[in-house]
Formats: C-alpha cells, sequence, structure tokens
C-alpha cells in the first residue's frame, strides 16, 4: 500500500521543495504568492487524487488475493470492478469540483446541471438501472449460484448458467438457453433444489393404471 502511493509523495514532496524555494528565499508579491499558492494548492489536490485512487486500487488487489478466495466472502468477487469503476468516477468528480472551486470557478450551476442531468439519465435508463440493482441483489444474497437446479414461478426450470448484471441465463432440460432479465428474476418465486443440500429432489406426478399388477 505504501509503494502504491510512492510516486504522488514523491512529487509531493518535489513540489513542496519549488514552493518553499520561491515563496521563503524570494519576496514576491501578493499576486505572485497568490499565484504561487493556488499552483501548489491545484498540485497537491491532484496529487491526493491519484493517491487515494492507486491506495484504493491496491486495497481492492489485497481483498480478491487474500479475502476474496475464501468460501463465504465478504463481498461478491462479481461486484468488485463495477465498485472500483463507480468509486474512481466519484474521486475524480469530487476533484474536478475542488479544483474548479479553487480556480474561483461557480460550481453551484454546475451541480445543478449534474443533477438535472442525472434525474434525465436515470429516467430514460429506468429499465437498465432496474436489472442493474436486481443484478446486484441477486449476486449479494447468495440465494442462487452457477450450477444450481431451480424452479421460477412462471414454470422455467433448469439449471443456472451464468448470474449477471442485466440478466440471469437458465439452461432447461431441452438444452435451451433461457435468458431472464434480473428485474423479473428479483420479483419472482424461486424454489432452488440444491440447497440447503447439494442433492436434487424433484417430484415428478406419474400415473398408473388400475389394470396394472401391484
Amino acid at each position: 500500500m505504501l509503494r502504491s502511493t510512492r510516486w504522488p509523495a514523491t512529487i509531493g514532496i518535489l513540489g513542496l521543495g519549488g514552493y518553499l524555494a520561491l515563496t521563503v528565499p524570494l519576496e514576491l508579491s501578493q499576486g505572485q504568492q497568490s499565484a504561487a499558492d493556488k499552483g501548489f494548492a491545484l498540485l497537491g489536490i491532484v496529487l491526493g487524487i491519484v493517491a487515494v485512487v492507486a491506495l484504493m486500487s491496491r486495497v481492492i488487489d489485497w481483498y480478491l488475493e487474500t479475502l476474496g478466495s475464501r468460501p463465504e466472502p465478504l463481498v461478491d468477487a462479481r461486484l468488485i470492478p463495477l465498485r472500483r469503476r463507480g468509486a474512481v468516477f466519484l474521486i475524480w468528480g469530487i476533484g474536478a469540483l475542488l479544483v474548479l472551486d479553487l480556480l474561483e470557478i461557480n460550481i453551484s450551476p454546475l451541480i445543478a446541471g449534474l443533477g438535472l442531468g442525472g434525474l434525465a439519465v436515470a429516467l430514460a435508463l429506468q429499465p437498465t438501472l432496474a436489472n442493474l440493482f436486481a443484478g446486484t441483489y441477486v449476486m449479494t444474497e447468495g440465494v442462487i449460484s452457477p450450477g444450481d437446479y431451480i424452479e421460477m414461478e412462471g414454470g422455467i426450470t433448469g439449471y443456472v448458467v451464468e448470474v449477471g448484471w442485466r440478466s440471469t441465463r437458465i439452461r432447461n432440460w431441452k438444452n435451451n438457453l433461457v435468458v431472464v432479465p434480473n428485474n423479473k428474476f428479483a420479483e419472482t418465486i424461486i424454489t432452488n433444489y440444491q440447497q440447503p443440500t447439494a442433492a436434487v429432489n424433484v417430484w415428478f406426478n406419474c400415473g398408473v393404471s388400475y389394470d396394472s399388477d401391484l
């Protein structure tokens, strides 16, 4: 973790040395001092963002190497890539707002515009987002996993092939692939025949003629 922040820390120390070399021995004017302070602050924000992103990536890699391989990990490994992208995007977004604020640019209209734009995008992508959040729910609940034999409320039966972000794929007895959107999959009633034990027990109704020999 310390090695992941080595380069940002090195550049920060060099930047601090350059800043002190300019401001301490030289008699800078008020405008020059303000420009030097602003430049060093911008450098500090960028280096801080880079250090946080590198540290977060290293922590996630450490988790995947040590804890992610356990039988019951704290976080499903399939959720890690999406959470990593979201965290990186959030960190860089906050850093960009801090830089704009430091440059004395009013960010209030930008925040309001981003809020309205995000609302419009959320409304336009409502089915996709519903399947995405439902996929997160299906993955984190651990109710089903690839290889389980399940039966859905609508009569769909088969073996789970893959649980993705948008849909869950089931292979039925005819060796056909049934793709179920996660939004519908999370709302239906599911019978998992391989939990809590791995044995598959299925009831079959068989008719017998009255003339049959007992």
